[in-house]
């Protein structure tokens, strides 16, 4: 396990703890920040699987691969932003 998987996976754990202490009562609560936090650790641990997605051709999507670095660096954006703005504006 890389160091940024790890990190990753540390800094998930204490958003979804400080999610069910702080918001435990409202379940919608939770769930957001389970979806986010996913999202974010899929990015952070495979962002060359999902850099090379690009798309069908017949709706006119993007036809070029993103590099991994830049889907991991979303993803740390996304964990390390979004979970906080969810339990802050919850509460």
């Amino acid at each position: 396990m890389t160091l940024s998987r790890l990190a990753s996976l540390l800094v998930a754990a204490a958003y979804l703890v400080a999610a069910f202490v702080l918001r435990g009562s409202i379940p919608q609560v939770l769930l957001a920040c389970v979806v986010v936090v996913v999202l974010a650790l899929a990015c952070i641990w495979f962002p060359d699987a999902l850099g090379s997605y690009t798309g069908p051709p017949e709706i006119g999507s993007i036809q070029r691969t993103t590099p991994g670095m830049m889907i991991a660096m979303a993803g740390w954006v996304m964990l390390a932003i979004v979970p906080g703005i969810i339990l802050v504006m919850t509460g």
